[in-house]
């Protein structure tokens, strides 16, 4: 019944005159609040997952006479219920959590067993987390070369970078000549303006190679024809020809593409706002080194059965599928030479076997001549048409046939 005594007496605040209710004792707000929360207590969002987390604690029931906040047990987990049966787990009462603050020194009106507590928890976390702490790893300086170069009559800019910041002491490359402006021969870009630089050694010996002296040591004197030089010196002789494209041609230039004097040659042209082209002959990889130059694009002429050398060596797929990669993103161009029509049989099989782009190929006729140069293209011409290819003339051969630094 409503007005039984069996039902336990409910708190009524006091009603003042303007109808606002009195403010309650402090103990019954107490007690009541008390007898609202359940569980484990009442959590704030932001707190879920924090460190000092509010809310209550089971513990075990006091006896009569005993105070209220009791020390808490050395295995019990902030926040979480007793895990092990007994008198622990009988009777259990909902108390709030005294929130930790930033000082400890309470820990020692709580008793020494409590401080003591206080002072082992501090030493067995050191780290945050709990558990052992690991050291944080050391983090290492970047150890730049203490010489740099220091020459002072080397004022150039290349687009206006200083280029003795950029290149290391004593970074050289073979270079066998180093020539322009001139114009651009072949591929996408005959006709434009350039200089041409020229870098000796070669992994093939192709029989109608017109460039032998980089690497032909039968025929030609190699320490006549080759010269190390400084990458600074090459620097300054681009800045003094600007608004031309940069032609590395060998060769094979990439043979150096691992050494500390290419690594400084890319370091400097990739500042520059020029077009810079690496011509190759597709058997290496090239490095990521090379990929920071912004304007950089890769002339890649596979060689064909016509060069006499085995398939073997001229034909390196891993390489190859790299620059067909490099194709489809517009960063690489195939250029063959063909000398008959038979050749262009061989290059749609390469075309089809690596996916080359169709407008990325280009075909260019054979000939250390402006007559055989001729004669090779217009019997091309037709067939490369019809497979969506591109032709490209030596429009170096035709101006100055047979002449060197042209």
């Amino acid at each position: 019944m409503r007005g039984s005594s069996s039902e336990p007496r409910r708190h009524r605040p006091p009603q003042l005159r303007d109808g606002a209710p009195a403010a309650a004792p402090r103990r019954e707000v107490r007690e009541l609040a008390r007898a609202q929360l359940g569980g484990r207590g009442h959590r704030r969002r932001s707190d879920a997952r924090g460190r000092h987390r509010r809310g209550v604690r089971r513990v075990q029931a006091r006896p009569a006479g005993v105070g209220r906040h009791l020390p808490r047990p050395r295995h019990h987990a902030r926040g979480h219920r007793h895990p092990c049966p007994g008198p622990c787990g009988g009777g259990q009462q909902a108390v709030p959590l005294r929130r930790k603050g930033p000082h400890r020194a309470g820990a020692a009106r709580r008793g020494p067993r409590l401080a003591e507590r206080g002072g082992r928890r501090r030493a067995a976390r050191p780290g945050r987390g709990g558990g052992p702490a690991h050291p944080a790893p050391r983090r290492r300086r970047v150890r730049l070369p203490r010489r740099r170069v220091r020459d002072r009559r080397q004022r150039r800019l290349l687009d206006g970078r200083p280029v003795s910041a950029l290149v290391l002491p004593d970074a050289g490359l073979p270079v066998a000549e180093t020539f322009g402006p001139t114009i651009q021969g072949e591929g996408p870009t005959a006709g434009q303006r350039a200089l041409f630089l020229r870098l000796g050694g070669c992994n093939l010996s192709c029989a109608w190679c017109d460039t032998p002296y980089t690497w032909d040591s039968k025929r030609y004197d190699l320490r006549e024809e080759i010269a190390r030089v400084p990458v600074v010196e090459l620097a300054e002789w681009a800045a003094e020809h600007p608004h031309a494209v940069i032609v590395i041609t060998g060769g094979e230039p990439l043979l150096h593409q691992r050494t500390d004097a290419w690594r400084s040659l890319m370091a400097v042209l990739r500042y520059t706002t020029r077009s810079v082209e690496i011509e190759t002959n597709g058997t290496l990889a090239p490095q990521p080194v090379s990929f920071g130059v912004p304007r950089l694009a890769f002339n890649v002429s596979p060689k064909l059965a016509n060069s006499g050398m085995p398939e073997e060596r001229r034909i390196r797929p891993d390489a190859l599928e790299t620059f067909a990669g490099l194709a489809r993103q517009g960063r690489a161009r195939f250029k063959f030479v063909a000398a008959n029509t038979d050749d262009l049989e061989e290059i749609a099989a390469l075309v089809e076997r690596f996916h080359l782009p169709p407008h990325a190929t280009w075909v260019m006729p054979e000939g250390t001549t402006a007559e055989r140069t001729i004669e090779v293209a217009r019997s091309l011409a037709d067939d490369v048409i019809a497979r969506n290819w591109n032709l490209t003339m030596r429009q170096h051969v035709l101006l100055w046939p047979g002449e060197r630094n042209r």
